[in-house]
């Protein structure tokens, strides 16, 4: 199990190794996208700063039926909801009191059951805790009316996975290459919250489950802002203590 520390590279020799690593890595310009869009929200909205609130979402993933790309499935949110209402988005959502139990006070431990629990309500999908790689922590700018400190996953899945939305908070779903989501994202024929378009972007260019999951173990976790006060690993429980 890789260490994290900020965003700082803990596995460097293993990204400069890999032709594929230095393609699909978050590029140069990915910090500056993500101060533009922090300070535009800032700038647009005079709201009074709040605590975000932990959350989990799970990028799941299945290799193409033509195996030459990877497929990550996207769900549609309704458009009277608050939050992200009429976006795509991957399955996830706040972590409850209830996923706190027996987790020790670990918010990393809670996180995975709020993936689990997450991805079995809004898409039906039964998935397990050892699935998930953790992979990025996203925090929501100041000055939202809803903020969150969201642990991002990435979770392989076979192709015979039978997706099953509650026509009510998720209206539709669909299993879209990574490149096909952001091209139709520009085209404005979907929306998509900054987080997951930056996660596609960097999973753009990889081509099968096995290489996914080669990725996200190698990649350092990407964590923003850098200096999030909302997350400390080691403190949360991750990584988790090798078993003896």
């Amino acid at each position: 199990m890789r260490m994290n520390e900020g965003a700082q590279t803990i596995n460097q020799k293993s990204r400069s190794e890999s032709g594929i690593f230095r393609q699909i890595g978050y590029d140069e310009g990915l910090g500056k996208r993500q101060s533009a869009w922090a300070q535009s929200l800032e700038e647009d909205l005079g709201m009074s700063e709040m605590t975000p609130v932990p959350a989990a979402t799970v990028v799941v993933a299945r290799d193409s039926e033509a195996a030459d790309s990877i497929e990550i499935l996207l769900l549609k949110r309704n458009s009277k909801l608050v939050f992200h209402g009429g976006h795509w988005v991957f399955p996830g959502g706040r972590v409850d009191r209830g996923d706190f139990a027996g987790a020790d006070g670990l918010e990393y431990r809670a996180a995975l059951r709020a993936a689990v629990r997450e991805t079995k309500e809004e898409a039906g999908l039964e998935i397990g805790e050892g699935q998930l790689i953790h992979t990025a922590h996203w925090t929501t700018p100041p000055h939202l009316p809803r903020r969150f400190c969201t642990w991002f996953f990435m979770c392989p899945v076979p192709r015979s996975s039978v997706v099953s939305v509650d026509n009510d908070e998720i209206l539709e779903h669909r299993w879209i290459t990574p490149k096909a989501a952001l091209a139709a994202s520009k085209a404005e024929e979907i929306v998509l919250p900054q987080p997951t378009k930056e996660t596609l972007k960097s999973i753009a260019q990889i081509r099968s489950v096995e290489a996914l999951l080669t990725w996200a173990e190698a990649t350092p976790v990407h964590i923003f802002p850098e200096d999030s006060p909302f997350y400390r690993p080691r403190e949360m429980g991750y990584p988790p203590p090798n078993p003896c």
